[in-house]
């Protein structure tokens, strides 16, 4: 599995506030620079919508990260994080096998929940039940990426029998959780290979690390075997 101890990510900018528009091919040269540059990951942001006044214009995150897998060799192809609910669990699992293909098995994707609601009403997803969802698309997507033939029944799918290939380069393929409520710590902990946060502060970083651990155990995991990651903001300059 992929590690991210010791590495370096950096973040692309594929949304913006209105009136900047972000430009897809800025973009792409942006993430071939940032791996001549020597950075380990490049991470982008994902919604469908956002905003209204003001409004924020944005790429979409596994568009624009396929078309970077293209152009380079190395470096990590990130979401940080993809809105899973919004998603098919069964079309994504095509799209990140196909992707992680294309990659050379680079993609290391964090999802989570989502918290914008008029998002979720204008894609037709409740947004009352999205912890749900995301763990449903969970399972559903592991599975197509595990096993030869997949068959079951979910809240909002029947599949009486499935078989996708080609599997994602990456056995297990990493999925990491992003949030912060304790709900989410444990999502991580059972349902996925490790947490990605933002902002958060050592001290208080240790702390909620320390709950994913805990929750591991509690479900008879190995807290070694879990990634984490934390998202900074960074000011280069004497102050803000």
């Amino acid at each position: 599995m992929a590690t991210l101890h010791g590495t370096f990510g950096i973040a692309a900018r594929n949304f913006t506030a209105f009136p900047i528009i972000p430009k897809a091919e800025e973009l792409i040269e942006y993430g071939v620079r940032m791996e001549e540059l020597g950075f380990d990951s490049l991470w982008v942001w994902d919604h469908i919508l956002l905003g209204v006044d003001p409004h924020f214009p944005i790429v979409d995150s596994l568009t624009l990260l396929t078309a970077i897998a293209a152009r380079t060799k190395k470096i990590k192809l990130s979401t940080g994080i993809l809105v899973l609910p919004l998603r098919n669990p069964v079309t994504l699992a095509k799209q990140l096998s196909s992707m992680d293909q294309i990659s050379n098995g680079r993609l290391l994707l964090a999802m989570a929940a989502g918290w914008y609601k008029r998002e979720f009403d204008a894609v037709g997803v409740p947004f009352e039940q999205r912890g749900r969802i995301m763990d449903d698309n969970l399972e559903i997507m592991r599975r197509f990426f595990n096993e030869d033939l997949v068959s079951g029944e979910w809240p909002n799918h029947s599949i009486p029998a499935g078989v996708m290939f080609p599997k994602p380069v990456q056995q297990p393929f990493p999925i990491l959780i992003g949030g912060y409520a304790d709900r989410v710590l444990k999502r991580a902990a059972t349902n996925g290979d490790g947490w990605l946060t933002y902002f958060y502060k050592p001290d208080a970083f240790v702390e909620s690390w320390q709950k994913v651990c805990n929750y591991a155990e509690e479900a008879g995991r190995d807290p070694a075997t879990l990634l984490n990651g934390n998202q900074l903001p960074i000011m280069v300059g004497d102050s803000r």
